[in-house]
């Protein structure tokens, strides 16, 4: 998943401002280190939101290292005790989002990282959204999508000097043109997967990376350096020139001590390239002992949900079919089309719902509240939105709609997501309201407030400020 290496980045990126020890020993790999570094300086924080950012590091670090019961514990602790803001709002987004993208529901997981693209939140948190966004997309084959999402990142981030969120950004468009050129080389015509999904977009003829000229953090620019090098690398077994293998085990070497995640998006890129170039022998030794001995234990339960096994499914049938082992080729080609038809009804909610429309057009249906709550209180969150513009609503109601107290509800809020309902309830309205507002109807302020359930002024001026740090008729005026 391509979206792995820029987390990992855009983690070390983050660090790299709070927490330097941290960013440091992530970009050597050495993430049990990082991950203490990372605790150890929220510990000694004395803004809520360092202390959230860092517990979101901690997180970041469990996930890309597999373990996601810890990472999902990192990440409920990193939201308690946060008063509700756009940055609150945007770290709760951005948790259930990588949850839900390491568990491989794409759908969800670009729903939770677009809440983030509409919000008031931070530039660097919302550069990160598009770039994980931007991954998703591309990997469900809305890659002009995915491009435009990265470009607007580039371009704000240049705007702003931000030469660090402008190289990364720069960097996964370069990752987008190695891939083009990788796929439509002619050994690789029978990938069905991508190959039903269109001709990708027409990569730069001279393939080489821009670099830009400000100043980025040493450890950040070490890890873009590394995918740089596994890009070029790939890029050269492609079109056929054999790399030495100790450089090449090296270059795997780099990657298998960063994140397993990462680890095996690399080995099954450098095969599949090594493939695209008929290098059947480095193919061999690159998926035998590259490291994907994980992908290999779950192949029998594959469901082309993941697209590391059905990359994996694919490289074996055209390594023995280029070995000349037509029968067990032709075997694990027709698992391997079972798994691409699987993929291609798995991501087509995603096409349907993402594919070149303005971002106001998107439809949330699973956000980061939804995803966080066990099933029985995500009823009662649907409830609560679906009558949000009835103003003489209760958290009382709602409990009595699943069968359980006021406190309960409460304590059920609270635990999973780090708000009550009553602050949940009010950021939806306001949020509502705000989304009006910009669409410039010629409502009137209060008759929008009205048709969201909010009929007091004051409060509705309150609570506005709180999330938007603007008045209303502020938003009118644009």
């Amino acid at each position: 998943m391509i979206a792995y290496h820029y987390l990992l980045i855009s983690s070390t990126l983050d660090c790299s401002v709070i927490a330097p020890l941290a960013a440091h020993c992530m970009s050597e790999g050495r993430l049990s280190e990082a991950a203490v570094a990372a605790l150890a300086a929220g510990e000694t924080a004395n803004d809520p939101l360092k202390h959230a950012r860092l517990r979101q590091v901690c997180g970041d670090i469990h996930l890309l290292r597999g373990a996601l019961e810890d990472a999902e514990e990192a990440y409920r602790h990193s939201l308690k005790g946060l008063e509700s803001s756009p940055e609150t709002e945007a770290l709760s987004c951005r948790s259930a989002g990588l949850l839900a993208m390491f568990q491989r529901r794409f759908e969800t997981a670009a729903s939770c990282f677009h809440k983030i693209l509409g919000s008031a939140c931070t530039r660097p948190a919302r550069f990160e959204a598009h770039m994980l966004m931007a991954g998703i997309l591309f990997e469900s084959g809305l890659r002009s999508r995915a491009r435009d999402l990265l470009n607007t990142v580039s371009s704000e981030a240049a705007a702003a000097a931000n030469f660090a969120w402008q190289q990364l950004a720069l960097l996964m468009l370069h990752d987008f043109d190695v891939r083009a050129t990788v796929q439509q080389q002619t050994e690789l015509r029978d990938d069905i997967y991508w190959q039903s999904l269109g001709t990708p977009a027409t990569p730069s003829a001279l393939m080489e990376m821009p670099v830009v000229s400000g100043e980025v953090d040493p450890a950040v620019a070490r890890l873009i350096e590394q995918r740089a090098d596994q890009l070029s690398r790939a890029l050269a077994l492609a079109r056929g020139q054999a790399s030495d293998s100790l450089t090449l085990q090296s270059c795997l070497s780099n990657t298998r001590i960063l994140s397993p995640q990462c680890h095996q998006t690399v080995v099954l890129e450098m095969t599949q390239a090594a493939l695209a170039g008929k290098l059947v022998h480095i193919a061999e030794i690159l998926i035998v002992g590259g490291g994907s001995t994980a992908l290999q234990r779950n192949l029998a339960n594959a469901d082309g949900t993941d697209p590391q096994q059905r990359q994996l499914v694919y490289c074996y049938a055209k390594l023995r079919l280029l070995q000349g082992l037509s029968d067990q080729g032709l075997a694990m080609y027709a698992g391997y089309a079972l798994l691409a038809m699987q993929s291609m009804r798995s991501v087509y909610p995603i096409a349907q719902r993402f594919d070149e429309k303005p971002a106001s057009h998107y439809a949330v249906v699973k956000d980061d509240i939804s995803a966080r709550l066990p099933a029985r209180y995500r009823r009662a969150y649907q409830y609560m939105l679906a009558h949000s513009h009835v103003s003489t609503l209760s958290i009382n109601d709602v409990a009595n709609v699943i069968g359980v107290s006021e406190r309960a509800l409460q304590l059920a809020f609270k635990e999973h997501i780090g708000l009550s309902p009553r602050e949940v309830l009010r950021r939806h309205r306001m949020q509502k309201i705000r989304e009006d507002l910009q669409e410039a109807t010629g409502a009137g302020v209060m008759e929008v407030a009205m048709k969201h359930g909010i009929r007091n002024r004051t409060a509705l001026t309150a609570g506005y400020r709180r999330y938007y740090n603007e008045t209303p008729s502020k938003t009118t005026m644009g």
